[in-house]
């Protein structure tokens, strides 16, 4: 068994030795790519190449770059890679960008700049060649052209009108398939011609309108292009012979429900297009279709509108004095006043305390006074329900006159004391009845709303009076 254990450990020894001594002999050596292979540029022009460099060398190297031309200048981004090297790993590639540039002017052709890479610690050398082609600038001409309109300002229809457009070539190039249009709301022309370098040339239009067309305000476009490009596009006010007159004014009026209408119906007679202020007086019931804007004339207001008709154009205009909202308003009130006699309850409650005595600024006794009234022409059933917290006892003592509950009982939450009453239309009564405390109560104390139900018909209904709350540190004490 220790012999095969042995022989295993000498055949891992010799494996490991093998796989060393390969590795030490495998060849040392780095990889460049240059890309683009071929740039072109003119006499004064830059040409850039991307240098990628991998090192296969089995050890971190720094790269040193060396052009001996004389010819041309140098320069890497970052600055550093060309002036001193590129630290590379063992393993890793680095890319970085070498600009030339020809220190003279240089004849047109073909240009192998000879580049060599050194890794300093391996003294591995690489020598590659940067090829640039020096090739003539072609210039390509713009078209640009100058150019303006020759027409008078006011055309008479009655005659044929003549249009010169004067256009330059300002290039030393030819232009061919120059499109010239002219366009208006009247006028639509459109030719096309060539131009030789700088040469200038007069485009002549003559234009017939329809002797009968009104006087009116247009304005003529000039567009030259070449292919889908608009090289020139300007403009030109033009007139055919403008006369105008005041607005015809038509009023209309109107009584509706609650408002007074007048339609006012503004009319140019004339054959040219006017504009014209029209004014009409306004109180806070005054509303126009459309909207004006409002001015003050000597202390009055007026409601102005600014009015464009073209000839033979007319518009209206609506002036309302509406009182409708005066009304409305009236009418929401009033149907708030009767729904509120209508859905009031039609019992009065209210609660009061009075005879409050004191011990020891705690609280010893009270009277509680309920107020009933009926609000109705008629009798009504009602049940007064008073609900007194645990810590108060009801005195079973009721003065002479004074209403009896028609029970009282306890709850979980205390004692309920209940009168049953008929109230006649109009008739108002008062229940009374007294509460002690069982411990004196300090600070303050309040009792919750009583509540009455009460019946009309086969209708049933609750109102509630209001709380009422004694603060006892108010209150002077008293002695029995």
């Amino acid at each position: 068994m220790n012999k095969i254990k042995y022989l295993i450990a000498v055949v891992f020894f010799i494996f490991i030795l093998t796989i060393s001594y390969s590795i030490a002999q495998s060849p040392k050596y780095f990889d460049v790519n240059i890309n683009p292979s071929l740039v072109k540029i003119t006499q004064d022009g830059t040409a850039r190449f991307q240098i990628t460099i991998s090192n296969h060398l089995g050890t971190e190297d720094l790269f040193i770059f060396s052009l001996t031309d004389p010819y041309w200048s140098v320069m890497s981004t970052p600055a550093s890679d060309y002036f001193t090297g590129m630290d590379i790993k063992s393993g890793q590639n680095k890319t970085t960008t070498l600009s030339l540039k020809p220190l003279a002017r240089l004849g047109y052709g073909r240009y192998f700049i000879k580049l060599q890479i050194r890794a300093k610690k391996s003294g591995v050398i690489k020598e590659t060649f940067l090829s640039i082609d020096v090739v003539e600038q072609v210039i390509n001409y713009t078209p640009t052209i100058t150019a303006n309109l020759d027409m008078p300002d006011v055309i008479d229809p009655r005659i044929p009108t003549s249009i010169k457009v004067n256009i330059k070539n300002m290039n030393p190039a030819k232009v061919d398939n120059l499109k010239i249009k002219l366009k208006s709301n009247l006028i639509e022309k459109e030719t096309e011609i060539s131009l030789e370098p700088e040469e200038e040339k007069a485009v002549q239009f003559t234009i017939q309108l329809d002797p009968s067309l009104k006087p009116q305000e247009d304005t003529i476009v000039l567009t030259i292009e070449k292919g889908n490009k608009t090289l020139i596009k300007s403009q030109k006010d033009i007139k055919i012979a403008p006369y105008a007159s005041i607005f015809k004014k038509d009023i209309t009026h109107k009584i509706g429900f609650f408002e007074s209408i007048n339609i006012i119906t503004l009319r140019n007679d004339g054959n040219s297009k006017k504009e014209q202020l029209f004014i009409t007086e306004k109180n806070i019931f005054t509303r126009s279709i459309p909207r004006g804007d409002t001015k003050l004339i000597n202390g009055k207001k007026y409601i102005s509108w600014k009015i464009s008709l073209d000839p033979q154009q007319e518009t209206t205009i609506t002036v309302i004095k509406d009182y409708r909202s005066i009304f409305f308003i009236l009418l929401i009130i009033v149907i708030i006043i009767i729904a509120y006699y209508l859905l009031r309850s039609p019992i009065i409650i209210t609660k009061s305390a009075k005879h409050i005595k004191t011990i020891e600024g705690g609280l010893r006794e009270m009277t509680i006074l309920l107020f009933l009234k009926n609000r109705r022409n008629y009798k009504i059933q009602t049940s007064v329900i008073e609900k007194v917290p645990k810590m108060i006892d009801i005195s079973k003592h009721f003065d002479i006159g004074t209403i009896k509950p028609e029970k009282i009982y306890n709850y979980e939450k205390g004692t309920v004391i209940l009168w049953k009453l008929d109230l006649e239309p109009g008739e108002e009564r008062i229940i009374s009845y007294k509460i002690r405390a069982k411990l004196a109560i300090v600070g303050s104390f309040g009792l919750n709303p009583t509540i009455v139900k009460y019946k009309i018909g086969n209708k049933e209904g609750k109102t509630y009076s209001n709380s009422i709350y004694i603060d006892l540190g108010e209150k002077k004490e008293e002695s029995e």
